[in-house]
């Protein structure tokens, strides 16, 4: 694939982002206990994948990505364990957990043993 043709795809991919007014955002995904993270952001730069795994009660891992446009992320949490899941940083993105007790906050406690995905969308 010729540069020519990535300047093209990187400048459709902006133009749609503005079209649509994402503005592209950091985001930072901790997970503290057992389980594991998937998490695909598509990007300005095309599609990149993260994946963390907290192994014990205690133990945490951060998946992070810059300059998303969304996300999707798919746990998976073992049988007796819980994994905990908060978003320490998410730019324009909507919680997509229930707000915590204050406002900034999104997180979320999963018991297991269970797989299940979240998405990050913008915020609006």
């Amino acid at each position: 694939m010729g540069i020519a043709t990535l300047n093209g795809i990187l400048a459709a991919t902006l133009a749609a982002a503005v079209q649509t007014g994402i503005e592209p955002s950091d985001v930072s995904i901790r997970i503290i206990g057992s389980g594991t993270l998937d998490c695909t952001f598509q990007t300005a730069d095309g599609e990149i994948s993260r994946q963390e795994r907290a192994r014990r009660s205690g133990s945490f891992e951060t998946v992070r990505a810059s300059d998303a446009l969304s996300g999707q992320c798919t746990y998976s949490v073992p049988e007796n364990r819980d994994l905990h899941i908060r978003i320490m940083e998410a730019g324009q993105f909507a919680c997509p957990f229930e707000p915590g007790i204050a406002p900034e906050e999104c997180s979320v406690t999963i018991n297991g043993e269970t797989n299940g995905t979240f998405d990050l969308t913008p915020a609006g």
